[in-house]
């Protein structure tokens, strides 16, 4: 979310780096620029990656829809010799939030729509924002994640096809796991703009 209202439409043009300290054993860990169109308007974004539209029922409520690419990596980061899945599916879900002054409580559902794996992943959370004359946000939040034992076993399963001597064929269980997450976002100039996160979870053990 912009730290400024959008009125209209604007056409973006999105300049990123992403590192990604992987937890998939037989995966490099990345660092990737990225650059590419995007599409926003005051409640509806696009771009090659994503696309939500949210609105308010009341004004203390937000209420999104989305789509969204999978978290697998792809084929290009997966060194030589493991013959592990890359990133096919695409989830689709929705989000409620419900706002307490500075500080928000919600949950987040997101379910595959393209036969990959079936499963689904919750979200429940809670946030605090801090926004500072339309120029400035930061937002800290926390909370579990419920993954379905199919979601978890796309992302972090073995297949006995993709087993060599280096990765075990495995295969993962249902699971909750606690998450923390920071996003902040300036507004320079009006067409000019920053936005950085951070995302941290754990997995089970098991």
């Amino acid at each position: 979310e912009l730290p400024r209202d959008t009125n209209g439409i604007e056409v973006l043009t999105v300049l990123g780096i992403g590192h990604d300290k992987t937890a998939y054993k037989g995966v490099e860990t990345t660092t990737e620029f990225t650059l590419g169109p995007a599409i926003l308007t005051d409640n509806f974004y696009l771009d090659i990656h994503s696309v939500s539209y949210r609105f308010r029922p009341k004004e203390d409520v937000l209420v999104k829809v989305f789509g969204e690419q999978d978290e697998l990596p792809s084929e290009e980061d997966i060194p030589a010799g493991f013959d592990i899945k890359s990133g096919e599916s695409f989830d689709v879900g929705f989000l409620a939030e419900k706002k307490f002054g500075n500080f928000s409580a919600g949950f987040q559902l997101a379910s595959d729509v393209t036969g990959t794996y079936n499963g689904y992943e919750l979200d429940l959370f809670g946030s605090y924002n801090i926004k500072k004359n339309n120029i400035s946000q930061l937002g800290v939040s926390s909370g579990v994640r419920y993954r379905d034992k199919k979601k978890s076993n796309y992302l972090f399963g073995v297949d006995e096809s993709e087993a060599n001597s280096s990765l075990n064929a495995y295969t993962a269980d249902d699971e909750w796991t606690p998450f923390i997450s920071a996003v902040y976002s300036r507004q320079f100039t009006k067409n000019l703009g920053f936005i950085a996160s951070a995302s941290i979870s754990s997995l089970s053990k098991t």
